[in-house]
Order: structure tokens, then sequence, then C-alpha cells
């Protein structure tokens, strides 16, 4: 179980919680949680979302600022640490802010960022090293233009399908391909719905 608190994360067993001694109506104090770890970060926690794929992945972002953190296998503690490097925008006085982040359906390494007026994907395989900082830069997006500021983001799987691979050296002639539809809700209430394609290599 993980906890977030203003600049960290806490990670507790869950038995105290469903320990069938205590009432329903009573709440568990920090004293009473059994806490495993913990994870300081350097920003305020705005959110923070568990990999379906695979439970030891998670993405935590702030306002201007997010990670994917690889926990160990005890989930005590952080195993690795990958930077979402994005640009915010603050020409118009109204500055960018971090809404949400989402993993990408049947993905334990894609992760969809929504900002205010744009969406970044990112394949966190696909890192950098920067000294001793594993950096992940967006390997494609979606611009919103000045229509009006992004609120919400919500990813829907579609459906699975085999296509040729024809590269060269390819072992294998198909590969699944996962189809998903990404909606996207503006400030205004217009709702905005795009496709996302993840193959073997791309989105």
């Amino acid at each position: 179980m993980i906890l977030a608190e203003p600049s960290s994360l806490i990670f507790c067993s869950p038995i105290a919680a469903v320990n069938v001694r205590r009432s329903e109506d009573e709440h568990l104090t920090r004293q009473q949680m059994c806490i495993l770890g913990k994870a300081s970060l350097g920003f305020n926690v705005v959110g923070v979302r568990l990999c379906p794929e695979n439970e030891r992945h998670i993405v935590v972002w702030g306002a201007s600022q997010a990670f994917v953190l690889v926990l160990k296998t005890d989930y005590s503690a952080v195993e690795d640490t990958i930077n979402l490097v994005f640009e915010l925008d603050d020409q118009d006085g109204d500055g960018d802010v971090l809404v949400n982040c989402e993993w990408l359906p049947k993905s334990q390494t894609h992760v969809a960022m929504a900002i205010s007026r744009y969406v970044r994907l990112f394949d966190v395989c696909r890192f950098e090293m920067s000294g001793n900082t594993k950096r992940a830069h967006p390997v494609s997006g979606y611009n919103l233009g000045f229509e009006a500021s992004l609120r919400d983001l919500s990813i829907v799987p579609q459906k699975d399908y085999l296509s040729d691979d024809d590269a060269a050296g390819s072992l294998c002639r198909y590969r699944t391909e996962h189809i998903s539809k990404m909606f996207l809700l503006l400030e205004n209430g217009r709702l905005h719905s795009l496709d996302i394609k993840i193959g073997r290599a791309h989105v």
C-alpha cells in the first residue's frame, strides 16, 4: 500500500488496514500503520498512478514534475527512478501545469501525460543518462492549440490485432499491437478523442 504525503511516498503493509478486530468506523493513525519504507521527493505530490501491468511500476507527479518509480520486490523502497522530461510554456502569463498521468493499457513502460495545452507520450525504456539520472523524453505528442486548457485525460482500451512485420532481420512475421482511445476533456466542456496504437517498437 502506498500513501502520498506532501513531498514523499510512504510504503505500508496493508495488514493493519484489513485487521478484522478493527471497527469499521475506526480510522487508522500513522502510528498504527506498518510502515515498510519511505521515498522522499523534491516536490509536492499531486497524483500517483499504479501500473496495472506491473505493480512495481508507478508514476508520480506534481504541478510541474513527473517521475516513473520502480519499486523493490518487497515494496519497501524505490529501486530505480526515471525522470519524465517535458517543457512548460509560461509565455502567455497563464503558466501550464501538469494535469494528469495515465499508463497506456497493456503496457508497463508507456505513460501519457496531460499538460494544460498538450499531451505527451513517454516510453520509459527509451531513457538517456545525464550523470547518474535517467531521463525519458516524449516519443509522441498532441497539441491542443489555444482553443481551451485541458481539464482531464482518460484512456480506454479498444482492441488488439496482429499486423505484418516486414522489418529486415525480424524473427517473427507478426506482432501484436494494442489500440486505445484517449479522451481529452477541455475546460470549455468539449471532449476530444484520439486513437493510440502501441506496437513492439513504436507508439
